[in-house]
């Protein structure tokens, strides 16, 4: 089975400083996997990578064909997306406009993405008329899920969706990824909360200083001894990224 995003040899450096060395990742139709690892690991620096943020060098591959070239626009118009640590709202816009602008991929569809967001999103229909400045923090991470839904993506990428969220809300945002695997969209998380990230994904990597060093089923990396010791042990409930 070709994979939906193929990740190969990428390096993404600042200035001098090599953030990213040569890694390489594999994600395929409706598959939710995991980058785990600590602060300043390169995870956020390859997300915003794969996304056409930042420049890289490597391969990516979405959907087939190359797009390491292509503009950001480009690629979410190829069906990949994503959800920014600090989401990227627009404050003094409501709910309901800053859903419409996740909807110029598919605009003939967007009646149709309104509704299936909703669903997902019951808050977000309660408060649709309210200004995103004005919501929750929780409210806010399904605001900025909700747009990035709206574009219909095959894949969307998650930065921190959990960061500074109270436990019953990180549930619920849990809850809404594993309805999106059901519903066939990929999604490729990164997350603080590698316990809850370990649970929900098929697979997961592991990130340190830049390059991966551990990599398998998700079940497999959560009964490490090295992932156990460094991200499930004692204090695994503090931030690790």
């Amino acid at each position: 089975m070709s994979a939906l995003l193929d990740i190969r040899d990428v390096s993404v450096a600042y200035g001098k400083v090599e953030a990213v060395r040569s890694v390489s990742l594999t994600i395929n139709d409706g598959e939710i996997v995991t980058i785990i690892g600590a602060n300043g690991a390169g995870k956020t620096t390859l997300l915003n990578a794969a996304m056409g943020i930042l420049p890289l060098k490597g391969s990516v591959v979405f959907a087939g064909p190359e797009i390491a070239k292509l503009d950001i626009e480009d690629r979410v118009a190829a069906g990949l997306a994503l959800v920014p640590e600090h989401r990227e709202l627009f404050a003094s816009m409501t709910v309901e406009e800053n859903l419409q602008l996740g909807a110029f991929r598919a605009p003939k569809e967007t009646a149709a993405s309104f509704e299936r967001v909703y669903e997902l999103f019951p808050k977000l229909k309660e408060r649709q008329w309210q200004l995103a400045g004005t919501l929750s923090g929780g409210e806010q991470q399904m605001l900025a899920m909700g747009r990035a839904l709206m574009g219909r993506p095959r894949l969307l990428m998650l930065d921190e969706p959990s960061l500074g969220l109270a436990p019953r809300i990180v549930a619920d945002i849990f809850k809404i990824i594993g309805d999106l695997k059901a519903a066939g969209v990929a999604v490729l998380l990164v997350e603080q909360n590698a316990k809850a990230a370990l649970e929900i994904a098929d697979r997961a990597y592991v990130m340190e200083l830049g390059e991966f060093v551990l990599d398998g089923q998700a079940s497999a990396i959560a009964t490490d001894p090295r992932v156990v010791a460094s991200y499930l042990g004692f204090g695994a409930d503090a931030k690790t990224t």
